[in-house]
């Protein structure tokens, strides 16, 4: 997976932007919006004082998680170095640790990230390793942490044809909340939550606020889910 981003990780918000019709704004756009549902969701003080986003990629997704959560020591990893050197380009005024995956393994991560963010990367995972990887998660995450996992939701017919047309999601399977959902109980997470997102379109982003109502309805563009380790 490394030397496959690897070749994505310098133009990477320009597939973003053509993959979905819309500009350079509209990749940020998604990446704040995410960060704004996980705040809305994640009030208790204990899920945010140390945050992973986990699969950080260029790290579209540090700045809108800094903001929402700004008392907190935030750590992106991922298995792409040139992606790790992109996001360190682009935030060096931020205090941000940004570690390669395989680093994670050590000691000092063990339960220490009160909240693990994950951005549409466990469709690049191939099936038979989501409950071990969900596993390594819950060594990750503090005894009182939170897991939020953002994904395409497969029943969205839009959000299907734009990954069919996204050069680095060929060949993917995406995953639907329930097969998710199982899997996270297997790997030894519990309380799951699953809110549904991504309603409303870039271009018609002064609606945005609307999209906490539509939170129940299993046709957004995308979904997320919440749960914590038992």
């Amino acid at each position: 997976m490394s030397a496959y981003f690897d070749a994505y990780s310098e133009n990477y918000k320009e597939i973003i932007a053509k993959s979905t019709g819309e500009n350079l704004q509209s990749a940020s756009f998604f990446a704040e919006q995410k960060a704004t549902h996980l705040a809305r969701c994640c009030k208790e003080s204990a899920w945010g004082q140390t945050i992973l986003d986990y699969g950080c990629g260029v790290g579209m997704s540090l700045r809108p998680l800094h903001q929402k959560f700004p008392g907190a020591k935030l750590a992106g990893a991922d298995p792409s170095q040139l992606s790790l050197d992109v996001a360190a380009r682009e935030h060096t005024n931020m205090d941000v640790d940004l570690i390669p995956l395989d680093h994670l393994h050590q000691p000092k991560y063990e339960h220490y990230f009160d909240l693990i963010f994950i951005s549409c990367v466990f469709h690049h995972i191939k099936a038979d390793q989501h409950i071990s990887t969900l596993k390594t998660l819950r060594k990750l995450c503090s005894a009182r942490g939170k897991l939020a996992i953002f994904e395409h939701n497969p029943a969205n017919p839009i959000t299907r044809k734009i990954v069919s047309e996204c050069p680095f999601d060929e060949g993917v399977t995406l995953i639907s909340p329930k097969q998710l959902g199982e899997r996270l109980k297997i790997a030894g997470w519990g309380q799951l939550q699953t809110r549904y997102i991504s309603f409303i379109p870039p271009k018609f982003k002064q609606f945005k606020s609307l999209e906490p109502l539509l939170s129940w309805l299993p046709l957004g563009g995308q979904y997320f889910i919440t749960a914590e380790p038992i």
